[in-house]
This record gives structure tokens, sequence and C-alpha cells, in this order.
């Protein structure tokens, strides 16, 4: 509708050539820029991203602290030669292990 109306007052008069290239311009950047706006991410999707990486982080915690929670009651039940065995081996692994929990 606004699109008739436009051409209806603009195309059909005696500078009709300058007129169309300029509706013409006008239509394309109007194109364009509608384009651009509804092509945008949503901010929705950032925060929710956001949101799942501190939860996975928050895990990742907890599951090691649960993890060396579980490694302490397990040395805790061994022998006195056997905790000493093992934290030998602990010591030695890591000078060739680089990730430490």
């Amino acid at each position: 509708m606004v699109f008739n109306i436009i051409v209806q007052k603009y195309c059909f008069t005696g500078k009709s050539m300058e007129m169309k290239r300029r509706l013409i311009l006008v239509l394309s950047i109007a194109a364009s820029a509608a384009m651009l706006i509804s092509c945008s991410p949503p901010q929705e999707g950032r925060v929710n991203q956001k949101k799942i990486e501190r939860e996975q982080s928050r895990k990742q915690k907890e599951s090691k602290k649960q993890y060396k929670k579980a490694v302490k009651k397990h040395c805790s039940v061994q022998t006195r030669d056997t905790r000493s065995r093992m934290k030998q081996t602990k010591r030695n692994s890591k000078s060739v292990t680089p990730i430490h929990f």
C-alpha cells in the first residue's frame, strides 16, 4: 500500500527518471536494513550461553572436589606402607603428568 502511494506520487511526474532512482535507492536501503535487523542474533541466546558456561564450570569444580575427597578417603583406608607408596607415586607422576587434580 505504501509502495503504491510512493510510486504514484513520484514515478509519473516530469522528473520521473530521477525520482525512480531515488525511490530504488531508498527501497534498497530499507530492504537491507530490514534484513540486517531480522538476521541479528537474539540477546537471549548469549545470556543462555553464559548461564550454561557458569553451570558447567560449577559442575566441574564440584566433581573435582568430590574426586579429591574420594582419593583422600581411599588413602585413609590403606595401610601405612601402601599410603607411603601411593604418596611416592603421586610425587613421581606430578613431574610426568601436565594435568593435576
